[in-house]
């Protein structure tokens, strides 16, 4: 698995929940633009970037629904 198909996952998890973060699927853009350009240093920086925001953007979800916060 490719590091932008790994980001690609990670994000999908995250829309599953309703819940990614504002820049997430921007950078996992920016990171499919870097490859296309053959620049695979920033391809994998951007989407290991896109992938760990995904990840967190799913952990802050689970912790939102086990603790939930009464306005």
């Amino acid at each position: 698995m490719t590091a932008i198909s790994s980001a690609n996952a990670a994000i999908k998890q995250a829309k599953a929940n309703n819940w990614i973060w504002r820049d997430t699927e921007k950078f996992a853009q920016k990171a499919q633009e870097a490859a296309d350009k053959g620049d695979n240093t920033a391809a994998i920086k951007l989407a290991s970037k896109a992938k760990e925001q995904a990840e967190d953007a799913v952990k802050q979800y689970e912790y939102e629904k086990a603790n939930p916060r009464g306005l």
